[in-house]
């Protein structure tokens, strides 16, 4: 599986963990898979293992994953107050997350929820946990 998930629910928070080169698809899948779940986490962590990218994604495609969150209008309301974290170290992973999360802001502005990207791990999580 090139994304797996753990729920931490102390901190109601999911991390997402990539492996290897993730598809556009692969990502979809597992966004849509989250929006689907009873009672979404309030933090969201997205990480790569060594080696992970998501480097293959077309401008089109990191469209497509960001806009994906329209689809869930009624249930985007259970994140009132939420943050996603994007950690991606390497450059060519970084601006493609910018670029997703340009296309979320711009496209979806209202939404209750921040979207930030980072390189270090533990400025996302220090990010995600400050009160």
């Amino acid at each position: 599986m090139p994304i797996t998930t753990e729920m931490r629910e102390s901190h109601d928070l999911i991390v997402f963990t990539l492996q290897g080169t993730v598809t556009a698809r692969e990502l979809l899948e597992t966004i849509r898979s989250y929006w689907e779940l009873e009672n979404p986490a309030r933090l969201v962590l997205w990480r790569g293992e060594a080696g992970a990218t998501i480097g293959r994604l077309t401008a089109d495609e990191a469209r497509k994953v960001a806009s994906v969150v329209s689809d869930y209008k009624d249930r985007v309301v259970r994140r009132e107050k939420g943050r996603s974290a994007i950690v991606a170290p390497a450059d060519v992973d970084y601006g493609l997350a910018r670029m997703i999360e340009a296309f979320q802001k711009s496209g979806e502005p209202d939404l209750p929820y921040q979207l930030r990207v980072f390189r270090d791990e533990k400025l996302a999580m220090a990010w995600l946990l400050a009160k």
